[in-house]
C-alpha cells in the first residue's frame, strides 16, 4: 500500500506540470485509478482517505477536468502540502500498526 500512496503523490504532483492534453488525461486517469484502489483498501485510515479526496479535488482544478478556471497557484500548493500530509499520516498509520504487533 505504501507504494500506491507514493505513486498517488507522485502523479498528483506531476499534475502541476502537465501541459498537453495527453498528459492531463494520463495523469488524471492514473490518479483516479490509484484513488479507487486506495479507498477500497480497508487498512487505510479515514484521515488518509480524506486527504486523498482533497488532493483529487485540487488535481481536477489544476488539470481543469471540470472545465472551470481555478487559482492554479493555490491548487498546486494545496496538492504539494496535502501530499506531504498524506505521506505523514500513512507513516503514522504504519507505525501504529507496527507497535500494535510488537506489544
Amino acid at each position: 500500500m505504501k507504494a500506491k500512496i507514493d505513486r498517488f503523490i507522485e502523479f498528483s504532483n506531476s499534475a502541476c506540470e502537465a501541459d498537453s492534453e495527453f498528459e492531463v488525461a494520463a495523469i488524471y486517469a492514473a490518479c483516479e485509478q490509484l484513488k479507487e484502489e486506495l479507498e477500497s483498501d480497508e487498512r487505510l485510515s479515514h484521515e488518509c482517505r480524506e486527504l486523498i479526496c482533497n488532493i483529487m479535488t485540487y488535481v481536477r482544478e489544476v488539470l481543469r477536468i471540470d472545465g472551470e478556471s481555478a487559482d492554479i497557484t493555490i491548487a498546486t500548493d494545496s496538492i504539494l502540502s496535502l501530499g506531504m500530509s498524506l505521506s505523514t499520516q500513512f507513516n503514522i498509520l504504519q507505525n501504529n500498526r507496527a507497535s500494535n504487533y510488537s506489544d
